[in-house]
C-alpha cells in the first residue's frame, strides 16, 4: 500500500505532466500559427510590391501617354494654323481674279 506522501507526489506528477503536455500542444500550435502568419503576410508583402511596381507602370504609361497627348494636339492645332494659312491664300487668289 502506498502511503499518502507517495500518492500525492504520484497525483502530483500525473498533473504536472498533463500540464506539460498541454503546454507543448499549445506551444506547437502557438508555432505552427505563426508559420502560418508569417507565410501569409509574406505572401501580402510580395503582392504590395508586385502592385507598387504594377502601380509605377502605369504611372509612366499615363506620363507617357500625356505627352503623346501634347504633342497631338500640339501637331493640330499647327496644321490648324496652316489649313487657316492656306484659305486665306486661296481666298486671296479666287479674290484675285476677279
Amino acid at each position: 500500500m502506498d502511503n499518502p506522501i507517495q500518492k500525492i507526489l504520484k497525483d502530483t506528477n500525473t498533473k504536472a505532466n498533463k500540464v506539460i503536455k498541454e503546454i507543448k500542444f499549445n506551444s506547437e500550435k502557438t508555432t505552427l500559427i505563426n508559420e502560418m502568419y508569417s507565410h501569409l503576410i509574406t505572401e501580402k508583402q510580395e503582392k504590395i510590391i508586385e502592385l507598387e511596381k504594377k502601380l509605377k507602370q502605369l504611372e509612366t504609361f499615363n506620363i507617357d501617354y500625356k505627352k503623346s497627348l501634347d504633342k497631338l494636339v500640339e501637331n493640330n492645332n499647327s496644321l490648324k494654323q496652316k489649313v487657316y494659312s492656306i484659305e486665306f491664300l486661296l481666298i486671296e487668289n479666287i479674290n484675285s481674279i476677279d
